[in-house]
C-alpha cells in the first residue's frame, strides 16, 4: 500500500530522487485531477484505464477523460538510481521545478508542486469543512 508523503528534490531538470525502497519498476505518470500528476505501477494503470475501451468515443466526457489520462500519459522507470524523469510537459503542466511532494494515495501517488500541495493542506486542515465533506462516505471498518 502506497502511505505517507515525501518530499523529493530535482538534482537536474525534470529529474527528481525517489526515496530509496519506495519505487522501483514500471510506471505510467499523467495529469491528475487537481493541478497535480499521477503515478501509477503498470499494472494499476491498465487496470484503472482498461475500461476506457467499453466507454462509447460518441460521449464528449468519456472523450475528455481519455485524453486526460491516455493522452498526457507517459511510461516511466525506475532503477537502483531512484531517479524519476518527468517530461516537460507534465513539469510544466504541474509547476514542478526544483521540489516536489508525493503523496501515497494507496495504489498510486499523486505528485505535487509545493505551491499547489500547500492549497491543498488548507483544505485537510479545515476540520469544521471536512466533516461536512466527507458525512455521506460510509466509513467504517466492519
Amino acid at each position: 500500500m502506497l502511505v505517507g508523503r515525501y518530499f523529493l528534490k530535482a538534482h537536474k531538470k525534470n529529474v527528481f530522487t525517489t526515496p530509496e525502497g519506495l519505487l522501483s519498476g514500471q510506471f505510467f505518470l499523467t495529469q491528475g485531477f487537481e493541478k497535480n500528476l499521477l503515478l501509477v505501477n503498470k499494472q494499476d494503470f491498465e487496470l484503472l484505464v482498461g475500461d476506457f475501451g467499453n466507454l462509447s468515443i460518441t460521449d464528449p466526457l468519456a472523450r475528455l477523460l481519455s485524453r486526460l489520462m491516455l493522452g498526457r500519459a507517459v511510461q516511466v522507470y525506475i532503477d537502483n538510481t531512484l531517479q524519476l524523469h518527468i517530461p516537460d510537459y507534465l513539469a510544466e503542466l504541474a509547476q514542478l521545478t526544483e521540489k516536489a511532494i508525493l503523496v501515497g494515495q494507496g495504489r498510486y501517488f499523486e505528485l505535487w508542486s509545493p505551491s499547489f500541495w500547500q492549497e491543498q493542506e488548507s483544505r485537510l486542515m479545515d476540520t469544521a469543512s471536512n466533516s461536512d465533506r466527507f458525512h455521506l462516505y460510509n466509513i467504517n471498518f466492519a
